[in-house]
């Protein structure tokens, strides 16, 4: 299936990154960044703050990116119709 094909429907992401780039993506080199705190505080309070400043677009995808990372097929499956008939006791 190439991206952008019609094959290719990807309702979570533009059919240039979609989920036929998977394994590309998966192996993708992580940027590396390293913080020197001088307590396990300020480190707390930092990364909270570096939290704050995400937009949601940004956790919503930074969610996806790692969905896909563990599951490649998610987007493509559906999850199960669950039904239950709950017959109430009258009082």
């Amino acid at each position: 299936m190439k991206p952008g094909s019609a094959a290719c429907a990807c309702p979570i992401r533009p059919a240039v990154v979609c989920h036929a780039l998977i394994p590309a993506i998966y192996n993708e080199a992580v940027k590396k960044e390293v913080r020197i705190y001088r307590s396990f505080q300020e480190a707390e309070e930092a990364e909270a703050q570096s939290d704050m400043t995400m937009t949601p677009e940004e956790r919503v995808k930074m969610v996806i990116d790692l969905r896909d990372r563990r599951h490649p097929d998610a987007a493509q499956q559906r999850l199960a119709r669950v039904c239950r008939i709950v017959k109430l006791e009258r009082s």
